[in-house]
């Protein structure tokens, strides 16, 4: 009995998570001197869903897989 529930949660997991499959997208915004780009905006076209780069350019955005996404960078100077 233990083993029949066991095996009925781990399935129904497995198909929670294969319905919530999410890529971590990670990056880095550089100027043509190759130095970073601190505070670019990164954003999904289209959407309101995006986020900026870090004090050493560095970002990540959470996408759903199998979709195509355009990204679309920003910075104040440039």
């Amino acid at each position: 009995m233990k083993t029949l529930l066991f095996t009925l949660t781990a399935v129904f997991g497995f198909v929670i998570l294969g319905f919530t499959q999410t890529v971590k997208l990670t990056g880095k915004t550089l100027n043509k001197k190759n130095e970073p780009v601190v505070g670019a905006t990164i954003q999904i076209e289209g959407s309101n869903t995006g986020t900026s780069s870090d004090v050493d350019g560095n970002f990540s955005l959470s996408l759903s897989v199998g979709t195509k996404y355009s990204l679309v960078i920003s910075s104040v100077n440039y």
